[in-house]
């Protein structure tokens, strides 16, 4: 389990209320393969945008997680 605070600079620009959302994500040995798959979705289309680009390019998720598939959760 890789656990993590998102840090208050990287919140979502948005000030509508979200619902927690869900990730399929696969990784090789060379990182992320392809995009992060929405599988629960925020109900705010800006946050969804938003915690699929930081995850894969501020946060660096294929780096941090060894080759396999992972169900990434993100909550307010």
């Amino acid at each position: 389990v890789l656990r993590s605070v998102v840090p208050l600079a990287s919140a979502p620009p948005t000030a509508k209320a979200w619902q927690p959302l869900e990730f399929l994500v696969a990784v090789d040995p060379a990182g992320l393969v392809g995009p992060l798959i929405i599988t629960e979705d925020s109900q705010v289309e800006e946050v969804n945008l938003h915690f699929r680009k930081y995850l894969a390019q501020t946060f660096r998720l294929g780096e941090r997680l060894a080759p396999g598939f992972y169900r990434v959760v993100v909550g307010p």
